[in-house]
């Protein structure tokens, strides 16, 4: 139970800002361009960083003090921002967000200034392809200009923060999908890993596969291989 991933970014609901469940930003909007800011309006990591390495950076910011969270809640405010570009490329998961009023369209005009100065510098090293402030490579669809030419244009901006996503710890298990017990020794640790007879599992519940920090669209093919393992192997065991 020590590896928990946190995701970071979890829609923040602006009718239930302290709802303990959330929806999902998927990587996808930052893959297509979409970039993450401060409170203050700055950026402050690269968005195609690792999981664990953009959560942290979030997590150093200063936290949300609304009244509604309540003194046990951690949350964030940080601003997950696209632009034509990028809103056009994500399709139906925006279009889902917008419905659901995770996330909202403005005019590029009517952000705060700080948001502004930060677009247009982004944009900028998307023309150049080089980003001089975290050294993102990759920028997707994001096709805005900088400059007065893009004032008129619209974004899509939710709020965001970083949420519990997936376990990576759970039972000792092997490439039969046969749940492992510890046979022999003494204390934590001790013995052999041998197969528990008729047990078997696969999917979250088993640890050991993906380390301390799982790779994006990973973890439904472990269900779906060990998955058809498992239940192979109890198939010919009943």
């Amino acid at each position: 139970m020590d590896s928990v991933q946190i995701h970071p970014t979890g829609f923040v609901d602006p009718k239930d800002r302290g709802a303990v469940y959330k929806f999902l930003a998927a990587e996808a909007l930052r893959g297509e361009g979409g970039i993450l800011l401060s409170a203050d309006g700055k950026r402050f990591v690269n968005e195609m960083e690792r999981r664990d390495v953009a959560s942290d950076a979030i997590m150093k910011l200063p936290r949300a003090k609304d009244k509604g969270l309540g003194d046990g809640v951690r949350q964030w405010d940080v601003t997950l921002l696209l632009d034509p570009g990028a809103a056009e490329a994500t399709g139906t998961h925006l279009g889902f967000y917008l419905f659901k009023d995770l996330m909202q369209k403005k005019k590029v005009k009517d952000l705060p200034p700080a948001m502004i100065e930060a677009v247009d510098r982004y944009a900028t090293a998307v023309a150049a392809g080089v980003d001089p402030d975290f050294g993102r490579q990759s920028f997707g669809s994001w096709r805005l200009p900088a400059g007065e030419a893009n004032r008129e244009e619209e974004v899509a901006v939710g709020t965001v923060t970083p949420v519990t996503h997936f376990t990576m710890g759970g039972v000792a298990f092997n490439t039969k999908a046969q749940v492992l017990g510890r046979k022999g020794g003494e204390g934590e640790g001790g013995g052999v890993l041998e197969p528990i007879q008729g047990l078997w599992a696969a999917g979250e519940i088993t640890g050991g596969i993906h380390g301390d920090n799982r790779l994006g669209g990973s973890s439904l093919l472990e269900c779906a291989i060990f998955g058809r393992i498992a239940g192979a192997g109890a198939a010919l065991n009943v």
